[in-house]
């Protein structure tokens, strides 16, 4: 019993010991950490600065390395840095670590960093923010490199030279999407751009974006005319011009000798009632073939598919037939009717 007495005795010592030295070890280093800066932009420069600082009368050897990096509750890298030495009494090491890290989302992180002397292990923490800065792009269409002219219509396959600006906008690469009667998307670098132009006349959209991740890139849109070669964009509607081809000097809906189809409330004379929506509805009471309840309500009651059947009428002999039966309802209600026992 005693010899049991005196193992329990010496390891609770040698426990004691063990817990002194640690605290020893560990109370004559400190380490701290902090970010150069502490809003950054994500894109990979995030540098932080160590510094040892020797809590004891002797020398005193370390290796220091960098733990998880935490953005929110998501973990984005974990170590790739170490550095080793020896810190003199009363002396302070600094270092220098930049993190080569993407962090493409905003918000509050942490960088962890490990320092371990004797065997003991110490932690500390550098926080920033990494924020993404606004960049709004501007956008110009010209028809010569210099972009000297912004004629704001090009003819079919014409060179557009395409140019972009705005503050930060240097460095990157460019999404170019152009919307209209052709859809077309190219991707470039710089702030120089050419495209051809559409092959079929029309209004279209071109719209730039900034193809980043650390930046919130405000896009860029800018609106242009493609117009046919027989266009003389002069403000009057040639013999030769039309909507589709020429829409800066002629107006849908009018007639040019050809039918546009567009859903504009006027009815192209030049259009026939099936080809234009605007030409589908005649109110004369018939449902026809080209009219529904929803493009025609004036003469098509609920359900009418359009077969060419007088909705109009039918509501109009409803209503002549109920006026017809309260007058006979009247008739006999006044005395003018047969009267009960009284031979004809």
């Amino acid at each position: 019993m005693s010899g049991l007495k005196a193992s329990s005795l010496l390891a609770a010592l040698l426990a004691v010991a063990l817990l002194a030295a640690g605290a020893a070890a560990q109370d004559s280093l400190l380490l701290s950490a902090e970010a150069a800066s502490s809003v950054v932009t994500g894109n990979g420069a995030v540098d932080f600065v160590l510094r040892i600082q020797s809590l004891s009368g002797k020398e005193e050897p370390f290796s220091v390395s960098a733990g998880e990096l935490r953005c929110g509750m998501k973990s984005v890298a974990f170590g790739g840095y170490g550095e080793s030495g020896s810190v003199g009494p009363g002396e302070t090491a600094y270092y220098n670590y930049s993190a080569d890290t993407i962090i493409p989302e905003s918000g509050a992180c942490q960088q962890d960093f490990v320092l371990e002397c004797e065997g003991v292990q110490q932690l500390a923490s550098a926080e920033f923010v990494v924020d993404k800065p606004d960049i709004r792009l501007e956008a110009r269409l010209c028809s010569r490199p210099s972009c000297s002219e912004e004629p704001g219509y090009f003819y079919e396959g014409d060179d557009i030279f395409l140019s972009v600006s705005g503050e930060g906008s240097e460095g990157f690469d460019y999404a170019l999407s152009v919307s209209g009667p052709y859809q077309m998307r190219e991707a470039f670098s710089g702030r120089e751009h050419v495209f051809s132009a559409p092959a079929i006349p029309g209004r279209y959209t071109a719209e730039v974006r900034a193809q980043t991740e650390f930046y919130d890139a405000y896009p860029a849109s800018v609106s242009f005319l493609v117009v046919g070669e027989k266009c003389v964009p002069d403000g009057a509607c040639g013999n030769d011009e039309s909507w589709v081809d020429c829409p800066q000097d002629c107006s849908s809906g009018m007639r040019d000798g050809h039918c546009d189809g567009q859903a504009d409330g006027i009815c192209d004379p030049d259009c026939s009632r099936r080809a234009d929506i605007d030409c589908r509805c005649v109110v004369n009471g018939y449902c026809e073939d080209t009219e529904n309840n929803v493009s025609c309500p004036q003469d098509c009651g609920p359900g009418s598919t359009g077969t060419d059947q007088p909705a109009g009428i039918w509501f109009w002999l409803i209503w002549a037939a109920a006026i017809a039966a309260f007058l006979i309802y009247a008739v006999y209600r006044l005395g003018f009717g047969p009267r009960p026992g009284v031979n004809e």
